[in-house]
C-alpha cells in the first residue's frame, strides 16, 4: 500500500507542476494586449499651427516635439497613435469655456471607428490680461482612451494656441 500511496503522492505532485507550467507561459506575439498602445504620432504634419498638442509626461520632460495628440485650432477633429496607427478622431462632446482660471476643469469626448477618447484637463498657466504677446493656455491633461473594450489611461501636459 505505502508503494501505490506513494505513486499517487508523486503523481499528484508532478501534474501539479506541470499545470503551474503551464499557467506561466506567455501569450503568443500576436495576441492583442489587454489595453491599447499609445504612442507618439507618427506623422507630425497631420496638425500644424495653432491648436492643442499634448505630449505623454516622461515626453514633456525631455522637451521634445513629439507629441501623443494634436488638434487643430476649432478642435473639431484630433490625432492621437493607437495600436500603432494615427487615428483620426472627432470631436462629439466638450464642456470647455471660454474663460479658464488656473485650475479651471473640462473635458472633451472624441471618436473614431471603435475608439473612444476623453480628455480631462486641468487649466496651469493662462495669460496674463496685459500681457497681448500671450496666446496659449497650458494644461495637464489625462486621456481615458478605449478601443474595442480594452482601456489605458495616460497622463500628459501640453498647450492650447497660437
Amino acid at each position: 500500500m505505502k508503494s501505490a500511496r506513494h505513486y499517487l503522492l508523486l503523481l499528484v505532485v508532478v501534474m501539479n507542476a506541470s499545470v503551474s507550467v503551464v499557467t506561466q507561459k506567455k501569450p503568443p506575439p500576436d495576441q492583442t494586449p489587454d489595453s491599447p498602445e499609445i504612442a507618439n504620432i507618427k506623422d507630425s504634419n497631420l496638425v500644424g499651427g495653432c491648436g492643442c498638442y499634448f505630449q505623454s509626461l516622461p515626453e514633456s520632460r525631455r522637451r521634445s516635439d513629439r507629441f501623443i495628440f494634436g488638434a487643430g485650432i476649432d478642435e473639431e477633429y484630433a490625432w492621437m497613435n493607437i495600436d500603432g496607427k494615427d487615428v483620426k478622431l472627432t470631436l462629439v462632446a466638450s464642456s470647455k469655456s471660454s474663460v479658464e482660471r488656473i485650475g479651471t476643469r473640462s473635458y472633451e469626448k472624441y471618436r473614431a471607428d471603435g475608439v473612444r477618447v476623453r480628455a480631462n484637463y486641468v487649466v496651469t498657466r493662462v495669460c496674463k490680461s496685459k500681457d497681448e504677446n500671450c496666446e496659449s493656455t497650458s494644461y495637464a491633461v489625462t486621456f481615458s482612451i478605449t478601443n474595442g473594450g480594452r482601456k489605458s489611461v495616460i497622463k500628459g501636459r501640453g498647450t492650447c494656441g497660437c
